[in-house]
């Protein structure tokens, strides 16, 4: 997250360790699922594509930003609200089940 919001993009490699499904999750989140590649030769093609068009590439950095900001990885608001709503069915239930 901190590279996307410094301009700097990523290529994820599915996998199922922990990072790979933070970073899969985390370019998904922004609309950025072509970042992710699905086996080694596909990671170095996207590097490769990323890579070789520099003006696309000073573009491309250019939005990143905003579109983390605009993706619900920054929904404070959202979080908040859904966070608030989980905690009052939590209770909710809990009154509900004492005697």
């Amino acid at each position: 997250v901190d590279s996307l919001w410094m301009g700097v993009p990523f290529i994820a490699l599915k996998g199922n360790q922990f990072l790979s499904h933070m970073a899969e999750t985390v370019l998904q989140n922004i609309g950025l699922q072509n970042l992710i590649a699905i086996s080694e030769r596909d990671y170095i093609n996207k590097v490769l594509l990323l890579s070789s068009d520099l003006n696309a590439l000073s573009k491309f950095r250019s939005i990143l930003r905003g579109q983390l900001e605009s993706s619900p990885l920054l929904d404070h608001k959202g979080f908040a609200f859904d966070f608030n709503e989980a905690l009052r069915n939590i209770w909710n239930v809990k009154l509900k089940r004492m005697p």
